[in-house]
C-alpha cells in the first residue's frame, strides 16, 4: 500500500468523527462549495432571465398570453440591474387544458435577487444538445475532461467522504472518478443502502424481488475479496505510472464509499427507488451534504422535458418549477448557515430561437445564459446582452458591460471565471484562457 493509499484511509476514519472544512480561512472570500443545477434541453431564456417583451422579431413570452385571461399578463421585473420576465398567471382552465404561467418567478426574485447575476450571451458554438452539454459543463470540447463539480471535489475535497455527488443527472468527471459518486437516474444508490430494496419484477415473474440478500457475514466476504484482489494488482501490475494511478484511485473509492455510506444513511430512507428525487428534494440533499461537509460540490438536475421543438408553451411551466426548486435551494442553504460560502450555478447547454416554429415549438440556439448565485456574487445584476436577432453580444470580460471593443464570451472564459472565483487557478485546466470576472462582488 503506498503513501497517498494510507493518507486516504486515515482520512476516511476521520470523516465519521466529523470533518473540519480545511479551507475556512478563504470562506470570507471565495465560495467553498458548490451547486450545480443543470436545466437538461435548453431554456428559452426570454421568459427568464434576458426577457424579450416587445422586440419585433423576437416572439418572446407575450406570444402565450391569453388574451381572454385577464391575470394573464407578461410584465418586466426589474430588481437593480437585474431584468427578468415575470408572470404572476397561476392555474387557468382554457377550454379543454389548464395552463400555468410562472408566478414562483416573482417570488424568488423578490427574495433573493440581491444574490443573483445573470450572464447572457454565453457562445456556445454548437447547436447539438452533448457538444454544447459538454462545453458547458467543462469549459472545453472534449468529454474526457472534468465539469465544474469535478475539480472542487479534485481540489478541495480531499478531507471529506465523497468530493463530488450527483443527486441527478450525469457529471463528467474525468480522471477524478474516484472521489465522485452518483445517485442513478432513478436513485439505484437505495440499494446500496437497503438491500431489500429492489425494482418490481416483471409481471409474468411469479416470485418476488430481491431473489437473494446476502448476510452481513456475505457482504464483508464480498469486501474482503475485493480489497485483496486489488492487492494483488497493486504486486502484478503496479508499475509506479498509469497502473499504479489506477489501482490507488481504485482503493480511493473503496475508502470513499465506506466512510460516504457510514454518514449518507439517513437520507438514503427518503429516496424511492425507481424515481428520480424532486428537484424540492434533491435542493435539501444538497444543502444537508454540504453541511455536514460529507461533500464539497453537488450536481442536480431541474426537472422537465426542456427541449421545447414543440409546445413551446410547457416552458412556462418548467420555469415556474424550477423558481421553486431554487427558492428551496437557497432557503436550506442560509437555514443551514452555508450560504456565504456556497456557489450555486444555474445552466443550460444552449436557449432557444427566437422564433415560435410550426410546431408551436422553438428550435436549438448557440447562445446561452447562466444564472450565477451566493458567495462573492454581484446581486441584483445583469452582464452581457442578446440583440435584436437573439445573438451574444461582445462584452468586457473583465466588467461584464456590452462594447464593441470587447470580447465574444465564450463557454470557456465563463468556465474559466467561475473556477478562478473558487480559487482555483485556471491555467491549470485551461491554459491560456482569459476567465470571465464581471459577476465577481
Amino acid at each position: 500500500m503506498n503513501r497517498r493509499q494510507l493518507l486516504l484511509r486515515g482520512t476516511a476514519a476521520a470523516a465519521l468523527g466529523g470533518l473540519g472544512i480545511s479551507n475556512q480561512a478563504r470562506a470570507t472570500t471565495r465560495p467553498t462549495k458548490l451547486v450545480v443545477v443543470f436545466v437538461n434541453g435548453g431554456w428559452d431564456v426570454t421568459m427568464g432571465i434576458a426577457p424579450r417583451l416587445d422586440d419585433s422579431f423576437i416572439e418572446g413570452p407575450r406570444v402565450d398570453e391569453l388574451a381572454d385571461v385577464p391575470e394573464d399578463v407578461e410584465e418586466l421585473g426589474v430588481y437593480g440591474d437585474l431584468h427578468v420576465a415575470l408572470n404572476d398567471c397561476d392555474v387557468v382552465r382554457h377550454g379543454s387544458k389548464v395552463y400555468t404561467k410562472r408566478p414562483n418567478a416573482r417570488v424568488f426574485f423578490d427574495k433573493w435577487s440581491s444574490q443573483c447575476c445573470a450572464i447572457n450571451g454565453v457562445w456556445t458554438g454548437a447547436v447539438g444538445h452533448e457538444p454544447s452539454t459538454i462545453r458547458m459543463c467543462t469549459g472545453t470540447q472534449s468529454g474526457i475532461n472534468p465539469d465544474l463539480g469535478a475539480i472542487v471535489s479534485h481540489e478541495f475535497g480531499a478531507n471529506v467522504p465523497l468530493g463530488y455527488v450527483a443527486i441527478a443527472g450525469l457529471p463528467f468527471v474525468g480522471p477524478y472518478a474516484a472521489s465522485s459518486g452518483q445517485f442513478g437516474f432513478n436513485s439505484q444508490i437505495k440499494v446500496l443502502f437497503n438491500k431489500a430494496a429492489s425494482f418490481p419484477p416483471p409481471t409474468e415473474v411469479d416470485s418476488s424481488y430481491p431473489l437473494f440478500l446476502q448476510s452481513e457475514a456475505d457482504e464483508a466476504a464480498v469486501q474482503a475479496f475485493l480489497r485483496e484482489r486489488a492487492d494483488n494488482w497493486s504486486k502484478i501490475r503496479g508499475d509506479n505510472n498509469l497502473n499504479s494511478t489506477k489501482i490507488s484511485d481504485l482503493y480511493e473509492s473503496y475508502d470513499r464509499s465506506a466512510s460516504f455510506s457510514a454518514m449518507t444513511s439517513d437520507c438514503m430512507d427518503t429516496l424511492t427507488l425507481g424515481r428520480s428525487p424532486t428537484l424540492d428534494r434533491q435542493a435539501e440533499l444538497a444543502a444537508d451534504f454540504l453541511s455536514l461537509n460529507i461533500c464539497k460540490s453537488v450536481l442536480i438536475d431541474s426537472k422537465g422535458a426542456w427541449d421545447t421543438h414543440s409546445g413551446n408553451f410547457s416552458q412556462h411551466a418548467f420555469y415556474n418549477s424550477l423558481y421553486g426548486g431554487l427558492d428551496t435551494l437557497m432557503s436550506s442553504l442560509e437555514s443551514r448557515g452555508i450560504l456565504d460560502d456556497t456557489l450555486v450555478v444555474v445552466v443550460s447547454e444552449m436557449t432557444r430561437t427566437p422564433k415560435i416554429n410550426h410546431n408551436l415549438g422553438k428550435d436549438h440556439w448557440p447562445h446561452a445564459s447562466v444564472l450565477l448565485m451566493g458567495a462573492g456574487v454581484r446581486g441584483q445584476t445583469s452582464l452581457g446582452d442578446y440583440n435584436e436577432l437573439m445573438e451574444s453580444m461582445k462584452m468586457s470580460l473583465e466588467t461584464g458591460e456590452v462594447s464593441n471593443s470587447g470580447d465574444q464570451l465564450t463557454y470557456a472564459e465563463f468556465f474559466a471565471g467561475v473556477i478562478e472565483h473558487l480559487d482555483i487557478d485556471p491555467e491549470k485546466y485551461l491554459p491560456g484562457i482569459t476567465p470571465f470576472r464581471g459577476f465577481v462582488a
